[in-house]
């Protein structure tokens, strides 16, 4: 089933929030999250920050905590996501300091 226009506008600016938290997160290993895509594709904002998430997971320490967790089959995608970004920011931190 089609998006309607409103639905459209709201998924856009989900993803619009979770590539600017990415963002901040990620210049920490000087990236930026990829751009997100207008879709009418139903789940694309959640599939979006899945994406965001595992790229952040991939540039944790090896040892760290969140490395073991299963990004794309985690219920629990929205905490996740900010959990990655935490050590992120930390990190950026402690480097500038």
């Amino acid at each position: 089933m089609a998006m309607t226009r409103e639905q459209l506008l709201q998924q856009d600016a989900a993803c619009r929030v979770f590539q600017a938290r990415a963002d901040a997160a990620l210049e920490t290993w000087g990236i930026r999250a990829p751009p997100p895509i207008s879709t009418e594709l139903p789940g694309y904002a959640e599939a979006y920050r899945r994406e965001l998430a595992y790229m952040a997971k991939k540039r944790l320490p090896e040892d760290h905590e969140l490395r073991k967790v299963d990004v794309v089959h985690s219920m629990h995608l929205r905490s996740l996501s900010h959990r990655y970004m935490r050590p992120a920011k930390r990190l950026e931190r402690a480097l500038t300091a």
